[in-house]
């Protein structure tokens, strides 16, 4: 998706996870409008690809302006996300995509595996 609509559906939706870009999300008419109202432009300085940074300002009606900086990837080496952020958001991915059930619970035990220090863990849990 195009940049207004990357932050069209963020700002709309507070979160960014695959829920948030699908056609009917896209599609809804208040991130259509919002999308209409922003603008972007492509920070020649930027450090993209090495780093992924940006920055949102925000203009309320009101002329007071907001503005957020991310200086870094989420989730990224510069800025990890914690275990229980990627466990939601590897829970959030397997609801989206229809994993439920005894499916849901195999690959949540993967993951929660990968992240005990000692415990010992099988990719067999990954066959369907």
């Amino acid at each position: 998706f195009s940049g207004p609509y990357t932050v069209a559906c963020g700002l709309r939706y507070a979160d960014a996870g695959l829920a948030q870009f699908t056609p009917v999300a896209v599609a809804d008419e208040s991130v259509r409008q919002l999308a209409a109202k922003v603008r972007y432009r492509i920070d020649p300085d930027n450090e993209y690809p090495t780093n992924y940074t940006g920055e949102v300002i925000v203009t309320l009606r009101d002329g007071r302006t907001l503005r957020e900086v991310q200086g870094q990837l989420r989730g990224g080496v510069r800025e990890p996300m914690a275990t229980a952020e990627l466990l939601r958001k590897c829970q959030a991915n397997l609801d989206f995509a229809g994993w439920t059930g005894a499916d849901s619970g195999q690959l949540d035990a993967f993951a929660r595996g990968l992240f005990a220090s000692d415990a010992a863990f099988s990719a067999a849990l990954l066959r369907r």
